[in-house]
């Protein structure tokens, strides 16, 4: 059946399902909340779309198109040219779900007032099992993409945002604060994972009056009275109506009342690990790979000399290392060659393949498949011979190496100006070129010219465009380096050559070890297998991906310096690439801020989802040690019109739209740093993103501040790391630029490579960041404030966890929750979470020398406690030692500090009952103003008390008051803040933060810890909430 005869269709049962003659009264009419499948007038994105191609695909299937297959079905066939890979549509229908970094909308028939819109009260968010899309559906109604079970219910302003669109008060927007959990093949048996979102009358319009139900969305949840007799419209409205009702039946085994609820929807989450992790297993299993002798080109064998006669720099007395280039041959899984115009066209727009065909319209014949988590497999279409930059100390190796990885526009020859700090230090680096990138023609080691050095630039010689102008066609010049690789006009393809850059990492890596680079032939390798990576800008981006697809153990520690995720949101909000996002709207028609606009925005996000490093920096980080640094400026300068350095204009610290880069607005990019031959001009963003930039990806990693309690001499900040905790850091910068980190000459870029080759020498056991003073006068160049956390309810700010580093190893962080503003003190910050008190929830993922479990036998040592754990476990903990009287009770809450009075008939006989009882109000700072009736002492009275405190608690063994000296030690704990009702029982768990220490050794100064880092979101986005459900 056409895709025309099917809307037709649906759109006839919808229209003589029956009226509602309360609307033909003179009364304004009610607000509804919009859900009309026949003008696909739904909230977007939605798996009504999947159920609708779902049916399409099963029409072309029994007609006997060639090839047609469910699981190849695109989310919205409806593409005009099913062959133009640039339409958001077409690129949507590559991929096996939606976005999972961009918002969900819902709209209404009027406006709406913004203070109703109540996450977790109006509007509730969950992660749900979704039933995928298969060939087993054959009759009319079966359900398609239906959701089968919550696995849990997200916390609203920790991990989502709802609000009202700037652009319109008539539609809700459901943010997500950290990426929507990607579908897989492995962790749910198959099914999809997705997202549910239930809207309740409780939202008002702007009169004031309660939304309802649209009468088809009423319809679908009372069930669909009779069929029309027409198979595939009654298959859609059953498909649609058995959604509808399971979601709401779903939602009353939360609680909720399902006539409270006015609209639903469920989307799939696409999966972003499968096909990659796929490619680069197939990658590794053929290496290592054929690689040539690494050749100098004569006069030119030394980084000093090709600085000074090639790019016209002059390094002076500063270590010079050999320089030479080989070659690695590399499997293509994405097709285009440099034989001319049609191998150029292919390279641009060509993209990975499957072996399947989908079809993006029903009239159009099928595009070749992309890979999916239902058929994974990318075939190789070929092998290509690349150059690669090889940089030695002069001192014979074999050598420890660097990977270098370039960033966008830029070429392997970057990786020139790291040589003299790392190959000082001993290290080879090596530099390889990202898919479409390449050096220009008149350097002596272009590959395959007129210098006869092996291998092929992988510009591949295109020339499709005038490299003035910018316009199509060829002037017989080769264009620029990455002109393509971030490639709007074919999405798909820039996804493609991603991927391609991860296996190619990949593959080089496991060849390096075994490489005769000299060409000597003797048996002695030139580089050992201790290998470092070192990505900058887009090198960084493309490195997150990397370490999340690098099985662990390759990699010994990474920096990813002014790097950053959420790319589409980042896009937009940079100061240097919004004015280029902006033209791709204007030729699509688009309107930055309109709903269109963010629609394309979603799918555009969609899919670079994918290769996405905010969604993969946690896995890389669990890994590798990582490091970032980020330039946020603020410091003062005369260098620039502001007066101040201005954050990173090229990678955003963020896609919020506040800040220095709401100062900037309207700036002409000429006169902003790395901007200066743009024409363009920098309006901002205009539907902030809480993913998009450097912070949200620091945050997803949990990366911690370095600095945070570096021991400070001269101008040099030190930071030791615990030898075998599994850490990184993420240091800010107030002043530089996107380029600093290149420049070795000036403070930021030489504090910057000092940082990166301490990380390295020390194995990721140390951070030597030079605070300025590179010209013996001190100047500072690092933000050294403490980690702030700043808690919200919807847009309203109730108050800041600061975390600061003690220096007491007993405790060695500690934090505070202190309200301020309208939230004056915990009983209101609270009372605006719906809650009475604050608490806080931690979780052990680490410990060496855990407290034992408590006996009731004071000689008799209890079992020792497992990891991961709730911190304190139900009941406390028992004796460390026998006769060691210092276990220490709890009550049977979750949370750190204990909520309820205990009896000393409750403790157990290896327990103290002298002393304090660790009751939350010890941890205010009121914690003698007694308590509102009905309150238990233990809380005391949360409207006299304006902080709260955290401690790593004596639950936890004493490092150093255990006879143990603590030696040995090692523990790592998650920690958030978590707002409770008067009982005790949680309301909502909040942001939090994770820290580490381990000791060596005797005395304070063996003491090591990680430093602070964020938590991504509240414990359900990291599966610590699972352990709530047993205690």
């Amino acid at each position: 059946m056409s895709r025309l005869l099917l809307m037709i269709c649906v759109s006839f049962i919808i229209g003589v399902s029956g009226c509602n003659n309360k609307k033909f009264t003179l009364s304004p009419p009610p607000t509804e909340a919009e859900f009309s499948t026949g003008a696909f007038s739904v909230p977007f994105p939605s798996d009504l779309f999947i159920t609708y191609a779902a049916l399409n695909e099963m029409a072309l299937e029994v007609a006997g198109a060639p090839g047609a297959m469910v699981t190849n079905t695109p989310i919205i066939p409806s593409a005009t040219d099913a062959a133009d890979t640039g339409d958001v549509l077409v690129a949507q229908g590559f991929l096996d779900g939606f976005s999972t970094t961009m918002p969900m909308q819902v709209d209404f028939t009027h406006n709406i007032d913004p203070t109703s819109v109540l996450g977790g009260e109006t509007v509730r968010v969950f992660e749900v099992a979704i039933s995928p899309p298969s060939d087993s559906f054959n009759a009319v109604g079966v359900p398609i993409a239906l959701p089968v079970s919550i696995i849990r219910e997200l916390q609203a302003d920790s991990d989502y945002a709802v609000s009202l669109t700037r652009s319109v008060q008539y539609q809700i927007m459901v943010k997500p604060k950290v990426p929507w959990r990607a579908s897989d093949n492995v962790s749910l048996g198959g099914l999809s994972r997705g997202i549910l979102v239930a809207v309740t009358s409780g939202v008002l319009d702007f009169r004031g009056n309660p939304v309802i139900r649209s009468d088809q969305f009423d319809r679908m949840a009372n069930g669909i009275p009779e069929n029309t007799g027409n198979a595939a419209t009654d298959g859609f409205a059953n498909a649609i109506g058995a959604v509808v009702s399971q979601s709401l039946q779903l939602l009353a085994g939360q609680g909720m009342d399902p006539n409270s609820v006015v609209v639903t929807n469920s989307f799939t989450c696409q999966s972003v690990t499968d096909v990659l992790d796929g490619a680069v297993a197939t990658t590794m299993a053929g290496g290592p790979a054929a690689v040539t002798t690494a050749l100098p080109v004569p006069g030119l064998s030394n980084v000093h000399d090709f600085l000074l006669n090639v790019a016209g720099v002059d390094i002076g007395n500063n270590y010079s290392a050999t320089l030479a280039q080989g070659t690695i041959t590399l499997p293509t899984f994405y097709p285009g060659d440099s034989s001319g115009p049609a191998g150029w066209v292919t390279a641009v727009t060509g993209y990975w393949q499957n072996g399947s065909v989908v079809y993006q319209n029903t009239t159009d014949p099928p595009n070749n498949a992309f890979p999916t988590r239902y058929n994974p497999n990318v075939i190789q279409v070929g092998s290509h011979e690349v150059p690669v930059l090889v940089m030695t100390p002069n001192e014979p190796g074999p050598w420890p190496v660097v990977i270098f990885q370039h960033g966008i526009t830029r070429s392997r020859f970057d990786a020139t100006a790291f040589t003299s700090i790392f190959c000082n230090a001993g290290f080879a680096v090596i530099s390889m070129d990202a898919p479409l990138h390449g050096t220009e023609l008149l350097n002596p080691y272009y590959a395959g010219g007129s210098g006869n050095l092996p291998g092929e630039e992988r510009t591949l010689a295109i020339d499709l465009i005038d490299n003035d102008t910018g316009e199509p066609g060829s002037d017989g010049i080769i264009d620029p380096s990455g002109e393509y690789f971030l490639n709007f006009p074919s999405l798909i393809s820039s996804r493609a050559v991603w991927m391609q850059a991860v296996c190619d990492l990949a593959l080089l890596t496991i060849s390096i070890p075994g490489w005769d680079q000299n060409g000597d032939g003797d048996t002695t390798n030139d580089f050992t297998d201790e290998i470092h990576y070192v990505g900058h800008s887009l090198g960084g981006l493309i490195g997150s991906t990397f370490l999340s697809a690098m099985p662990e153990g390759y990699i010994s520690s990474a920096e990813l310096n002014v790097t950053g995720g959420g790319v589409a949101k980042m896009l937009e909000n940079s100061p240097i690439y919004n004015p280029r996002l902006l033209n791709f709207f204007a030729g699509e028609g688009l309107v930055q801020g309109s709903t269109r606009a963010e629609q394309a925005i979603s799918v555009i996000s969609a899919v670079a989802d994918g290769v996405d490093p905010v969604n993969h920096i946690r896995r890389a980080a669990q890994k590798v040690p990582i490091h970032m640094g980020i330039v946020v400026g603020g410091k003062p300068t005369s260098d620039n019109i502001f007066g101040f350095w201005l954050p990173d204009t090229v990678v955003p610290n963020d896609s919020l739209g506040t800040g220095f880069y709401a100062q900037i607005v309207g700036t002409p990019l000429a006169l902003l740093p790395n901007g200066a031959t743009d024409p363009g001009v920098y309006v901002g963003i205009a539907e902030p993103s809480y993913l998009g930039g450097s912070f949200p990806l620091a945050r997803m990693a949990s990366l911690p501040r370095p600095e945070l309690s570096g021991v400070v001499f001269s101008s040099n900040i030190i930071k030791d790391y615990p030898a075998d905790l599994h850490t990184g850091g993420a240091s800010h910068f107030i002043a530089g630029d996107h380029g600093s980190f290149a420049l070795p000459s000036v403070d930021m870029g030489f504090s910057m490579q000092l940082g990166e080759q301490s990380w390295m020498v020390s194995s990721a056991k140390q951070m030597s960041l030079m605070n300025g003073g590179l010209l013996g006068v001190e100047a500072p160049i690092l933000d050294l404030s403490d980690v702030e956390i700043s808690i919200l309810s919807g847009e309203t700010e109730l108050g800041t966890i600061t975390i600061t580093e003690t220096g007491d190893p007993n405790s060695p962080v500690e934090a505070v929750f202190e309200t301020f503003g309208l939230a004056g003190n915990l009983a209101a910050a609270a009372a605006a979470l719906g809650g009475h008190h604050f608490n806080w929830y931690q979780v052990v993922t680490t410990d060496d020398q855990p407290a034992n479990s408590p006996s009731n036998d004071a000689n008799v040592p209890g079992s020792p406690l497992s990891v991961p754990r709730i911190d304190p476990p139900s009941g406390g903990t028992g004796q460390t030692a026998v006769q060691a009287l210092d276990g220490i009770y709890a009550d049977a809450k979750p949370w750190l500090w204990n909520e309820v009075q205990a009896p000393p008939s409750a403790f157990s006989a290896d327990q103290t009952t002298t002393g304090v009882f660790h009751c939350v109000r010890e941890y205010t700072n009121n914690s003698g103003t007694a308590p509102e009736e009905g309150v238990d002492p233990c809380v005391g009275n949360p409207s006299a008390q304006t902080y709260i405190r955290y401690e790593a608690g004596p639950w936890m063994q004493g490092l150093f008051d255990d006879g143990l000296d603590g030696d040995g030690e090692r523990f790592q704990v998650r920690v958030w803040l978590v707002c409770v009702d008067i009982n005790g029982d949680a309301v909502r768990l909040l942001n939090g933060f994770t820290h580490g220490q381990q000791v060596s050794g005797t005395g304070p100064n063996s003491v090591r810890t990680t430093g602070a880092g964020q938590m991504p979101g509240s414990p359900m986005v990291t599966d610590d909430d699972l352990l709530l459900q047993g205690f």
